[in-house]
């Protein structure tokens, strides 16, 4: 039933839940101590996070293993720092049972904790990540300026231990040991948040240090060189890369500086926008070994991220789901869809999905699209947020000689529209087109029925989004 009650279980709030049930229930889950170890506090306005719980929940766990993952934020509260130390200081005298231990906080909560010098149990701590309280998906310009702790001994937080090492997760935010440290040997995990100015060839020599490294995150302020040459060196386990508000030189100094074939995630945020000669498509095309996971992606949805800044965010899956790739393209021009201009669809040579936002662009299109778009293998072009000089497209999408798909979506179709339609499926292959969530000003279907029987298409489709 233990075995059971651990399957059904993720937290203790419904270990709880569970001991209700019954008293044999209630009697197995207060014996098994592994049950009320699995700690985690998503926000500050959740019910778990109440201290008497907590206090319940390290006293019925006894000597098991801790599993900590707390976020200690809410984005709609000023969180108060003594109701964050009354939480870290709960968790202080249990440190040596900390087997896993993902916290995030502010620098304040840091320093609070690392001060008491905690010492935790080399034999058994198998994660150490502290995170900033921003989530790492929030994609800001410039990185937070703030303060860490200092005077940190790493060596007595984090004991070497003698034998190989259990310790293979690791993250640090603001604050970080010594480039030279042991901490950084054989990890398969390793996440950077907001720590102070560094060089890419630091970063470079943590990696090479692990050679079963899987993950690599950074996010944060990194200079800008100098950059020393070097032999591009070989990282065959690593298969998640996310890159966050790092300049262009950087970027194209790692990505020749490392080789990683089995890579099947990719995110890539610069910290400033494009320029002519350093592009996304420039980075991603430096390498003498281009990525392979490139190959895989099948599927690019690409949107406006709304702000002030033109911004574009692409993100792509392969068809299986596997591999993933998101990059945010920062545009110099305060316009956005510029993606056809710089090439960027060239790096998928197998896309099959395209969906394009295109609420934002210039009038003068030819000026701007000085490279369309010839992509053999795409077979479903999504288009949204249209209007009559967006949907020129025809000057732009040059080649689609598999399209089957055509969709137009959040549009308001005039007359005029229709001739650019038929341009568009001119000599395509298109045999389906497409209008989702779509307004006839002053029309009616018999347009429709003229390009269907022109192009013959199987079918012209009209949906509305559930």
């Amino acid at each position: 039933m233990e075995y059971i009650f651990t399957l059904a279980t993720e937290d203790p709030s419904e270990t709880l839940h569970l001991s209700h049930v019954c008293r044999n229930w209630g009697r197995i889950t207060l014996d098994y101590g592994s049950l009320w170890g699995r700690i985690r506090i998503p926000s500050l306005r959740e019910e778990s996070h109440n201290l008497h719980f907590l206090k319940m929940c390290l006293e019925r766990s006894r000597d098991s293993d801790l599993s900590i993952d707390i976020n200690l934020w809410y984005p709609r509260m000023k969180t108060s720092n003594d109701l964050v130390f009354e939480i870290l200081d709960m968790f202080l005298s249990h440190v040596p049972r900390i087997a896993y231990l993902l916290v995030g906080s502010s620098p304040a909560g840091l320093s609070h904790f690392l001060c008491k010098k905690p010492a935790f149990d080399p034999a058994r701590l198998q994660t150490w990540i502290w995170r900033t309280v921003i989530p790492w998906n929030l994609h800001t310009f410039s990185p937070l300026d703030v303060q860490g702790p200092h005077n940190i001994d790493w060596d007595f937080t984090l004991p070497h231990n003698p034998s190989p090492s259990i310790l293979n997760r690791i993250g640090f935010a603001w604050v970080a040991p010594p480039i030279k440290s042991y901490i950084w040997d054989d990890k398969k995990e390793i996440y950077l948040d907001q720590l102070p100015s560094q060089n890419f060839d630091e970063y470079i020599d943590i990696m090479t240090r692990s050679p079963q490294l899987q993950v690599f995150s950074v996010r944060g302020t990194i200079t800008n060189g100098p950059y020393s040459s070097r032999t591009p060196i070989r990282l065959d386990s690593l298969c998640r890369l996310s890159l966050f508000h790092v300049p262009y030189p950087g970027l194209a100094h790692l990505f020749k500086a490392i080789l990683c074939p089995n890579l099947m995630h990719l995110s890539i945020t610069p910290c400033l926008p494009e320029i002519p000669g350093q592009t996304m498509y420039t980075l991603l095309t430096s390498p003498s070994d281009p990525l392979s996971l490139l190959k895989k992606i099948t599927v690019i949805k690409e949107e406006a991220t709304g702000l002030v800044r033109a911004s574009d965010m692409l993100s792509g899956h392969s068809k299986d789901g596997l591999a993933t790739i998101s990059i945010n393209l920062l545009y110099r021009d305060f316009f956005p869809s510029f993606a056809i201009r710089d090439r960027i669809y060239y790096l998928f040579p197998n896309l099959e999905e395209l969906e394009m936002d295109y609420f934002h662009v210039p009038f003068d299109s030819s000026y701007y699209f000085t490279h369309p778009l010839t992509c053999v293998s795409l077979q479903k072009l999504i288009i949204l947020y249209p209007s009559f000089y967006a949907l020129r497209l025809a000057e732009i999408v040059i080649s689609l000689p598999n399209l089957s798909n055509l969709t137009i979506q959040y549009a308001k179709i005039q007359a005029d529209d229709f001739a650019i339609i038929d341009k568009l499926l001119g000599s395509r292959g298109c045999r389906v087109l497409v209008f989702r969530d779509v307004e006839l000003e002053g029309l009616d279907g018999e347009l429709v029925h003229e390009l269907t029987r022109k192009y013959g298409l199987e079918s012209v489709v009209w949906e509305e989004s559930s």
